[in-house]
């Protein structure tokens, strides 16, 4: 049976990689600036290990998880904040350019898993750091709510989780039978705390705020206020 998300993803990362990472027109093929645009990965990861430790969430990584790892973007500086970093994603292209990434810059620390042909990962450990960032909400609900399930029973008894959603309201959520566009839904932040909760996991908060400060801790209200658009889940082992 195919499967729309897995087919799109393997084909645009045959064509405009990168640009379906960061879709701005200077991560086109033609365009592209890759030292530029793996910048942007170190930023992105900088500003999540000084948002974790600023806010005493997390001490030593030894495990770390980078989940949907597209090309290795974000993937090349999490290997420097952990001791053993494992890379997921469904498109093997993908992660082929993430592989010779490694290689390039001679990173040895790093082990990809290619989940083209099953739905997840073998659960073989747990992970003291998980990061996720715009993936989920390119697969249809019921395929969002099953990851982000997997995802918190990957946590560490110490660990964290930091994950990317789209709460917002859609004006139209994508057709999930079409493997020609790059599909958006989102997840409702009350069925999101229920899969935290059933998890024994504690969200400490729904980040709105790209990680730059811990506002508060959140309750699980199934009323909980929410960005229109998206943030980051904060979770914790319980």
């Amino acid at each position: 049976m195919n499967d729309p998300v897995k087919e799109f993803w393997g084909n645009i990362a045959k064509t405009e990689p990168y640009w379906s990472v960061l879709t701005n027109d200077k991560y086109k093929i033609r365009n592209i600036d890759l030292a530029e645009f793996y910048h942007t990965g170190i930023i992105q990861i900088d500003r999540l290990i000084s948002y974790l430790k600023s806010n005493n969430l997390i001490d030593n990584i030894n495990t770390c998880l980078d989940f949907g790892c597209g090309v290795g973007r974000t993937t090349a500086p999490l290997s420097n904040v952990c001791n053993s970093l494992d890379a997921v994603d469904l498109s093997s292209a993908m992660i082929d350019i993430a592989r010779e990434y490694m290689i390039d810059n001679k990173i040895e620390n790093v082990t990809f898993i290619d989940t083209s042909q099953n739905n997840f990962l073998p659960q073989r450990q747990k992970y003291d750091l998980i990061f996720s960032w715009a993936v989920l909400q390119h697969n249809p609900l019921h395929r969002s709510i099953d990851l982000l399930d997997k995802l918190c029973q990957s946590i560490s008894s110490r660990g964290i989780a930091v994950i990317h959603i789209n709460d917002g309201d859609l004006e139209k959520p994508s057709d999930i039978s079409s493997s020609h566009i790059m599909q958006m839904h989102y997840i409702p932040i009350d069925q999101a705390l229920k899969v935290i909760d059933r998890n024994r996991c504690e969200l400490l908060e729904y980040n709105t705020n790209n990680l730059s400060s811990l506002s508060k801790k959140v309750k699980h209200e199934s009323n909980l206020e929410t960005n229109p658009e998206s943030g980051y889940l904060v979770i914790s082992r319980a």
